[in-house]
């Protein structure tokens, strides 16, 4: 009986750090390009809603691969497990929320500011 390839399940977790790490460096390029195009609120906001979404591979890197390798206690462990959640689950719904704003941003149509008209004539 032959098994399939065995696949390192640490590896894939790295794998996917990297791909959320260079989505995020493409998601900042944008707001700076953004900043280029003298678009600066959708451009700030789309810089911040990238580093809230990098919040999430960070965590799971220091929080999943470095600290667990530690020798922690119970409560410790557990206290890890609580927190990961509280922090990348509401910087998961700022990040978007600010994604939306600066869309919204960018395709609402620009305001004409009315002309006052002082001279009759």
């Amino acid at each position: 009986m032959e098994n399939g390839p065995v696949v390192d399940v640490g590896l894939v977790f790295y794998l996917r750090d990297l791909v959320m790490f260079i989505v995020f460096l493409a998601g900042a390029g944008m707001g700076v390009f953004l900043l280029a195009r003298k678009q600066r609120t959708p451009g700030i906001l789309t810089i911040a809603a990238f580093l809230l979404f990098s919040l999430e591979p960070l965590l799971d890197v220091i929080v999943f691969r470095v600290l667990y390798q530690q020798e922690l206690s119970e409560q410790a462990i557990q206290t890890l497990d609580y927190i990961y959640p509280c922090i990348t689950a509401p910087a998961f719904l700022l990040g978007s929320l600010a994604l939306i704003v600066a869309l919204y941003g960018l395709v609402k149509p620009e305001q004409k500011l009315p002309t006052l008209n002082v001279y009759r004539g």
